[in-house]
């Protein structure tokens, strides 16, 4: 018996910035330095607004969100987090 974060961090491992390149055209140095900026950041936070919702398929672009920060430990703390908009 295991958490789903633990089973999470197993399933992420095999995907690297060179897997995710493929099928985002972004170069695999830009999808790290990113993330690694975002990790270090502390805390951090997403603005976003409501109309989100609306864009097909956009209730996953919500979830990776929440999934960045829960992954990051940016969710739950004062100053980071996501916050929506109008």
């Amino acid at each position: 018996v295991t958490t789903v974060y633990e089973l999470l961090k197993q399933r992420l491992a095999a995907y690297t910035p060179e897997a995710a390149a493929k099928v985002t055209g972004v170069h695999p140095d830009n999808i790290r330095s990113i993330a690694l900026s975002f990790a270090k950041a502390k805390p951090a936070m997403i603005f976003t607004g409501y109309r989100m919702c609306k864009w097909l398929h956009g209730d996953l672009l919500q979830r990776a969100f929440m999934l960045l920060l829960s992954l990051t430990g940016n969710l739950g703390k004062g100053g980071g987090g996501l916050q929506l908009e109008n």
